[in-house]
């Protein structure tokens, strides 16, 4: 039976860790808030406005050739974004956390850029993991993907579902912020590669012509 190295249980868990907390907030705000609001009495036509709060998944290719162009190298390429959108979505969890759910409903769905944060986070996240991960590892990477979501939906689903019960609104989201800061913890110590210096031609082409040249591939 082979054995795992050290080298490839960190690139695992740091993955794993990456999956884990992007998904936590996604299935909070699509699982286990419906069935909180319809317990406090909301119309099923506010709960049927909730899965515009994914809407950022559809057309998260939009931005995605900007994620991977530009960053503060510095930090990392992908790492820095991985960050930035993960903090992102750690404040606004925050922000929901002070808020008056059955009065300013409308404000929290207008939130719904957790959803687009942690869209725009599972495109860094994947970018890294090609780059992290060799040919034949990206078998198992895809599994921990899988692993990572299912637990994440565990714990944004009938997790806070549990809490919520037990602990309220306010304490519940808290947690479920303090709990993607400590999941970034990994990416904090983990130092990004340099990319390697992209060719002219490829530098030179233009947001718009993405797109087109990507269709135009042979096979498309």
């Amino acid at each position: 039976m082979p054995v795992i190295s050290s080298k490839k249980l960190q690139k695992f868990g740091l993955l794993g860790s990456l999956y884990l907390s992007q998904f936590m907030p996604f299935w909070f705000l699509s699982q286990a808030l419906p069935i909180l609001l319809r317990q406090r009495g909301m119309s099923l036509e506010v709960i049927g406005l909730l899965p515009f709060v994914g809407i950022a998944v559809i057309f998260k290719f939009l931005w995605a050739p900007l994620i991977d162009r530009y960053s503060y190298a510095r930090w990392g390429h992908y790492r820095f974004w991985i960050i930035f959108f993960q903090l992102w979505v750690v404040a606004l969890t925050v922000v929901c956390s002070l808020l008056d759910l059955e009065t300013q409903l409308p404000f929290i769905m207008g939130l719904a850029l957790i959803g687009t944060g942690c869209a725009s986070q599972d495109i860094a996240t994947d970018a890294l993991a090609v780059r992290l991960l060799e040919p034949q590892e990206r078998g198992i990477g895809n599994a921990v993907q899988g692993i990572g979501g299912a637990i994440g939906r565990m714990i944004g689903g009938g997790g806070m579902l549990i809490l919520l019960n037990r602990w309220g609104w306010r304490m519940s989201l808290l947690s479920l912020a303090t709990v993607m800061v400590v999941a970034l913890i990994p990416v904090l110590i983990y130092r990004e590669q340099r990319r390697k210096t992209v060719a002219n031609a490829a530098k030179s082409q233009g947001y718009f012509k993405i797109f087109p040249r990507f269709v135009q591939r042979p096979g498309i």
